[in-house]
Formats: C-alpha cells, structure tokens, sequence
C-alpha cells in the first residue's frame, strides 16, 4: 500500500442556514434575513462559506412567509455544484463547489402569509428601495 503525501488541506463540510421573516418597522414590511454565524439583518446581510459547504434558506419561526418561490443569483455559473434544489416550499439547498470563489449577490422571491405584505415585497424589495442584495461570500 503506497500514500501519496498532499499539500491540500482537508475541506470539512458545514451546513450554513439563512433563516428568513418578515417584520414591521416604520409602517413598512422588511425581510429579515438572519445566517448560523448570527450575522442578521433587515434586506441584505453577507453570509461567509467554504468551499463544499451546504447552504439552506428557509423561513423562521413565525417568520410571516408562506413560501419561499426562488432565489436568484447575479452570477453562479461556478458557485454551487448541482445548482440550487427545492426541497419544499420553502426550503432551497446548494452545495458550493470547490471552483467558487468571490461574492454572489442574490434575490429572493417570497410569499408572504397576508396579501398585504406579499404586494410590498414581490422580489425582497431590493429594487423598489435601493437596498443592497444579499451576498454569499467566499472564504478564502
């Protein structure tokens, strides 16, 4: 039996969870995006992974979304391996690829539980308002 010495180091897996809801400030409705490493925030937030990471989006507890209908990315040709897969309703999956490098800002489609707020946010917002995407960001 022969071993091959390597200078790569060993990828470890994690699994990265983007929790979404909505809420009500200032008379208006935002999405709350919130990640595991706790980075939160209202319409955009950067969330940090690793090459061979699984991320998942899916509503919050009592998050007022329904569904969650897409995500859309700006770019990412390179970004997952088999692309995103809906598992549910409201769970989307990727597993990023080991040629991913960079940032990928994206969009997220949703419905909300009450008309309403569904009318105010038909693509996050993020077009109607100005506010940056969120982002995937690749660690190095």
């Amino acid at each position: 039996m022969q071993f091959i010495r390597t200078n790569q180091k060993p990828t470890t897996m994690a699994k990265v969870i983007i929790y979404l809801s909505l809420v009500k400030r200032d008379n208006k409705i935002h999405l709350h995006l919130r990640d595991t490493s706790r980075i939160c925030g209202d319409e955009s937030i950067i969330t940090e992974v690793s090459r061979g990471d699984v991320i998942i989006w899916k509503r919050d507890t009592c998050s007022g979304i329904k569904k969650i209908s897409g995500l859309e990315f700006e770019k990412n040709n390179d970004l997952f391996t088999r692309g995103l897969l809906k598992k549910r309703c409201s769970i989307w999956t990727g597993r990023v690829s080991d040629s991913a490098k960079g940032e990928y800002p994206y969009w997220i489609s949703y419905i909300a539980c009450k008309p309403a707020e569904a009318e105010s946010n038909l693509k996050s917002g993020f077009e109607k308002n100005g506010d940056p995407p969120p982002v995937i960001k690749i660690k190095d």
